[in-house]
């Protein structure tokens, strides 16, 4: 059935929006997926099926191509949201039989060839912590709602804005972009988990259980730490989750890493330095060809910090865990 949008912190100017003032952000291109923060769903195309009217809901993340989204500047803070199981269509609000019909809370989400910008035209505001508002341009008091976000085929509509979960979004870059969204989400994460260095294995740490924590609550949007996936001095790959292999070279480990990034995941890797030849770090993001390991934004759970994966070497055997 069927990731996180970048947004640089250019000087923030003031838009006014249906009649309500929201800070404007510029905000990249791309392809994304969209979870609903209540239940951590995706906004998925019903089935990905491709005519007017097919349904938008909520749905288990699967990697398919009804739950990307390719964000479209219109300019002056402008957004078109195109599914990529879509030749052209939009992310919708119907508004029944007429388009002289009044776009209001009620008004059901589904995908529509682009002929009603106020009904598909979308402004994507900040709300912090990695979440964000969806509401129309036309009228920025009505936002994209997860009518029920705790099961699959939950329905989405347009609804007042209240501030609840069911109406904010995490945006999920999923075509390989450097995402400074990203990396501030993974800040904010490891903020919650913790470090390394802050645990009482700080020698002989569970490097790859804080890597496993980190994968997890950036996919399930719940916290998780770990000492759920570390016994008997050893990360649990499975528990979490997480396939183990050994690959034939480091271009083989970056290319299987930036698999996982373009599908909105993050990646493990086994790496050394002149200290250790044994520590794992969170590959989360690259930008260029990532055909290089210094195109990677690793989160290091040694510290709990930002770096690229060029601050180590890829290790002997080669190992990379995915989910």
């Amino acid at each position: 059935m069927k990731k996180l949008i970048t947004f640089f912190a250019a000087a923030m100017t003031l838009l006014i929006v249906g009649g309500l003032t929201a800070s404007a952000d510029q905000l990249d291109a791309g392809i994304y997926n969209l979870a609903c923060v209540d239940g951590g769903r995706y906004l998925n195309v019903y089935a990905g099926w491709d005519w007017d009217g097919v349904n938008v809901c909520v749905w288990d993340a699967d990697g398919s191509p009804e739950q990307k989204f390719r964000l479209e500047d219109r300019g002056g803070h402008r957004y078109v949201l195109y599914p990529t199981s879509s030749d052209g269509r939009v992310l919708d609000a119907n508004r029944g039989n007429s388009m002289s019909n009044p776009l209001q809370a009620g008004n059901n989400i589904d995908i529509w060839q682009t002929n009603d910008a106020p009904a598909q035209e979308w402004y994507i505001d900040d709300q912090g912590g990695g979440k964000y508002k969806i509401g129309l341009v036309s009228n920025f008091s009505l936002a994209l709602t997860c009518d029920n976000p705790w099961g699959n085929g939950g329905n989405v509509s347009l609804q007042n804005y209240t501030g609840a979960n069911n109406q904010l979004w995490y945006l999920k870059r999923v075509d390989g972009g450097n995402s400074d969204n990203i990396v501030d989400r993974y800040r904010q994460i490891a903020a919650s988990v913790g470090n390394q260095n802050q645990s009482a294995d700080t020698k002989w740490g569970p490097c790859g259980a804080f890597c496993i924590a980190y994968a997890r609550t950036f996919l399930d949007n719940t916290t998780h730490y770990y000492w759920e996936y570390y016994w008997g001095a050893g990360a649990q790959w499975w528990y979490g989750g997480g396939n183990s292999a050994d690959l034939a070279s480091d271009y083989d480990v970056l290319m299987r890493a930036k698999s996982a990034i373009d599908n909105g995941k993050p990646a493990i890797i086994h790496v050394r330095n002149q200290w250790t030849d044994f520590h794992y770090v969170l590959a989360i993001s690259y930008s260029g060809s990532g055909s290089n390991s210094g195109d990677f934004t690793i989160l290091d759970p040694q510290d709990g910090q930002i770096k690229t994966l060029n601050s180590y070497y890829i290790n002997w055997d080669k190992q990379i865990i995915t989910f």
